[in-house]
């Protein structure tokens, strides 16, 4: 204990200056060694407490204290009275504090295993969990009772009780409120006194400098310092004008009469439920760093602690929980991880016990409601358990969860959450697929060499039809997308969530879903006019997919197209594309010829419409580039308004880069069409202009189609050779498309030239030089208007002039700007 006064120590210099503490550390030392001294924990743990309070006036080496190694080979000698006298003391956070961190000392395995016991493991639950689960019983109590003899005389308890049973309160008590006020007068005290030394400072100054004052240098030196004692009294008068108001507000609270606050531990015995208070929260979060610690250091802990376990998931699913996470705000900061810690407990309960689902689906709690806390590590585990982590039965087991989740009469966000974080993933992991809208690329891929698709394939339908088969997918339409024979009534998040599982259902498992086409083509045509954009896109993916499947009348077929193609706007534009990517391939197959001619006279009225905008038009350029054989039997009918367009799109300098791009591609198509056909054959790319087609993006690529598709259907193409001189006439590009064409480009790759101009890209102007440059090639006799180069030749010469030591004359300028005017026109 005389080290706990370092002025005493200090002087007497009988050891190194700093390593004063490793002499009190050797003799907490020597307690471990003694056979019988239990009855010096106390002492001893106070003690060492006192030691680390003065440890930094010794100015020691090391930044860890040297007290607590020593401490905890004690402790571990006596684990016992150890654990008994923290367990007390559980709630005073520098004993809690202290007993955590000897508790996660690698040689404190004695004491972790104490902890652990069977009798210690039911003390450690009463204390720390005490008020919590003591309301949790009370709630199912007071349900069972209130299910069973239903009573109207019971008022029911206000939000204000509600939140502070569970230790939430929504306001500063009284006596928070007189601490505050009271620190806040201690800190303007300070304050005043701070000022009035300075005051006192700047006036002994004066006088000195008054004393020796000698010579202009110290007059000045005296208004300086004049200046200086009328600025620090100014300050001083200030600050004792706050201080006298601070203490104005503090007498007003104290006469204030008492309001209820958040509960403590001197509430009424009495009373069946004990709120949580501010120590019941303490003594909580002990709880869970504690059993952080035991899970961390011993593997099997989990399992072998059904008790711990059954209470953490009770706490998990409390009601005191959710609503501290909802009003996290009004929480102190030390108690804001009690979901996170929870959280991360149920994952490794989810690990130690994989075939318990219902986990799994406990985990979906988190997401009922915001939070300022980072959760994604609990989709993460999600989403790589149900892929990867599962066996087959699993997978089956989870997915019946799942449906019967879905068909009970849960909460909408529930049900929801279900299909977003486990449904989609877990088809997806049995369908081999990562990405809903796979490539074919992607599935070519994932064939070994030495195996065929076909086998390939096959493997992968048998794997799928053991997680997911016939009833499965029945009680799914009748039980959860229909209810009585109606589609369900439900909210838009829990519609879209459902139209994105069964637009799954239709992609990887159409024979399933066969005996209900109707029911499910009924669902997603009763979303199709949603007024919620992201439930109305995911209804038209649906229907794509349902018509890329089965048989559909061409009236129907026809109205979820045209409704595709008026879907410009920006929100959703990702799944229109996707939608369209999966609908217009099909549709020479699906549709008769004359209807067939029908869709393409709706695509050019669309096209042609008055008071069309940028975006809506290059929607719908976006979707003919991006289906070339499906539109090139028809493409004298388009190409003249695909020339005319590419001003609109790509030369407006607010133009997104997207829309150049678009435009780009659209001169290649045009290219590609008007060739000659023993010059270029039309279908494969243009040879002579010097690479392959390039696009904007994957987007603009021809739709993916599915192999296995191919497979059970053969899907007529559109044959993109000329077989009549008539045909290739009528595509031939007359001299003033091709000058449309030139001057465009030539005007583009001047505009990108300015760095100041938005969307540009190195790619892009490669890109506009290889076109250009395979256009004046062919075409030798191409008028290019002279204006687009007066001004950048301007700018030139002016820079050049600008360099030069000697200014030239104007006629020297005009000469030079002819000059270049006439090579321009020849």
């Amino acid at each position: 204990q005389k080290w706990a006064d370092p002025e005493r120590i200090i002087p007497t210099r009988l050891w190194i200056a700093g390593e004063e503490p490793l002499v009190a550390s050797a003799i907490i030392e020597l307690f471990a060694l003694l056979p019988q001294a239990s009855h010096f924990v106390e002492r001893l743990v106070k003690t060492t407490i006192k030691l680390e309070i003065s440890l930094p006036a010794y100015k020691p080496k090391q930044v860890a204290s040297p007290y607590r190694k020593p401490l905890a080979r004690y402790l571990n000698r006596h684990p016992q009275h150890a654990v008994g006298f923290f367990f007390q003391r559980l709630k005073t956070p520098v004993y809690s504090e202290l007993f955590q961190d000897i508790v996660a000392f690698e040689e404190s395995q004695p004491l972790r295993d104490h902890i652990s016991g069977a009798q210690c493991s039911a003390s450690f639950l009463n204390i720390c969990f005490e008020r919590p689960l003591g309301i949790i019983r009370s709630d199912q109590a007071s349900s069972s009772k209130s299910a069973t003899t239903p009573s109207h005389d019971v008022s029911s308890p206000s939000v204000s009780e509600i939140l502070a049973l569970h230790g939430i309160v929504s306001a500063p008590d009284k006596k928070n409120a007189e601490d505050a006020l009271r620190q806040d007068i201690e800190v303007k005290q300070k304050k005043a006194q701070a000022a009035q030394k300075e005051v006192s400072r700047i006036k002994e100054q004066f006088q000195a400098r008054l004393a020796n004052s000698v010579g202009t240098d110290s007059h000045k030196a005296l208004e300086e310092t004049r200046l200086q004692q009328t600025l620090a009294q100014t300050a001083l008068d200030k600050s004792r004008r706050e201080l006298n108001e601070s203490k104005q507000r503090y007498a007003s609270e104290i006469a204030k009469p008492t309001n209820e606050s958040l509960p403590s531990d001197n509430a009424d015995d009495k009373a069946t439920v004990r709120p949580m208070s501010i120590e019941a929260l303490e003594l909580q979060y002990q709880g869970f760093e504690l059993v952080s610690t035991l899970v961390a250091n011993d593997k099997e802990y989990i399992c072998d602690h059904n008790d711990v376990v059954k209470a953490f998931r009770w706490l998990w699913r409390s009601k005191g929980r959710y609503l501290r996470q909802q009003h996290e705000e009004l929480m102190p900061l030390r108690y804001s991880d009690e979901s996170m810690m929870l959280a991360t407990f149920l994952i490794k309960t989810a690990i130690a016990f994989p075939k318990d689902v219902d986990i799994l689906y406990e985990l979906l709690r988190i997401f009922l409601q915001p939070t300022t806390s980072d959760f994604s590590f609990v989709d993460n585990f999600l989403a790589s358990t149900v892929a990867h982590k599962l066996t087959i039965e699993q997978k089956h087991n989870l997915l019946k969860r799942l449906v019967s989740l879905l068909a009970g009469d849960g909460k909408e966000e529930t049900k929801a959450l279900g299909i977003r974080h486990i449904g989609i993933p877990l088809l997806l992991s049995s369908f081999g697929s990562q990405t809903e809208n796979a490539t074919e690329e992607a599935q070519e891929e994932r064939v070994p060499s030495g195996e065929s698709a076909e086998s390939k394939e096959g493997g992968q339908e048998e794997h799928v039809t053991v997680v997911l088969n016939q009833d499965i997918v029945n009680k799914f339409v009748t039980d959860v997308l229909f209810k009585e024979g109606s589609p369900i009534i439900c909210g838009d998040q829990l519609r879209t969530e459902l139209l994105r599982f069964s637009t799954l259902l239709l992609e990887r498992a159409d024979e399933l879903v066969a005996p209900h086409r109707k029911d499910a083509v009924r669902f997603a045509w009763s979303l199709l006019k949603s007024d919620d954009s992201l439930c109305k896109n995911w209804a038209s993916l649906n229907l794509s997919r349902f018509i890329s499947v089965f048989e559909t009348p061409p009236k129907n077929v026809l109205q979820v197209y045209v409704a595709l193609l008026r879907s410009y706007q920006q929100e959703g534009k990702e799944l229109v594309r996707l939608a369209l990517a999966i609908l217009v391939p099909v549709l020479p197959e699906r549709l008769p010829p004359e209807h067939f001619q029908k869709m393409i006279d709706l695509t050019i009225k669309i096209m042609y419409e008055e008071g069309n905008s940028a975006p809506q038009l290059a929607h719908v350029l976006h979707t003919i580039v991006a289906n070339v054989r499906v539109f090139y039997d028809n493409r004298h009918r388009f190409i003249r308004h695909l020339v005319n367009s590419l001003s609109r799109l790509g030369l407006p300098p607010t133009s997104p880069v997207e829309h150049r791009f678009l435009a780009i591609a659209i001169v290649e198509l045009v290219l590609l069409w008007g060739q000659q056909e023993e010059s270029a054959p039309a279908g494969n790319a243009v040879p002579s202009i010097g690479t392959k087609r390039t696009v904007a993006s994957n987007d603009y690529q021809d739709a993916p189609t599915d192999e296995r598709r191919k497979k059970k259907r053969k899907t007529d193409t559109v044959e993109s050779d000329v077989t009549s001189d008539e045909s290739s006439s009528l595509l031939l590009l007359d001299a003033d498309m091709v000058g449309s064409i030139a001057n465009f480009l030539v005007r583009l790759r001047i505009l990108l030239a300015d760095s100041k101009t938005e969307g540009n890209s190195r790619r892009l102007e490669s890109e506009t030089t290889r076109l250009l440059g395979y256009v004046f090639s062919k075409w030798k006799d191409i008028a290019v208007r002279p204006l687009y180069f007066e001004k950048v030749v301007s700018m030139c010469l002016k820079e050049t002039a600008a360099k030069r030591p000697t200014t030239a004359g104007f006629d020297t300028y005009s000469r030079d700007k002819d000059s270049a005017r006439g090579s321009v026109e020849s």
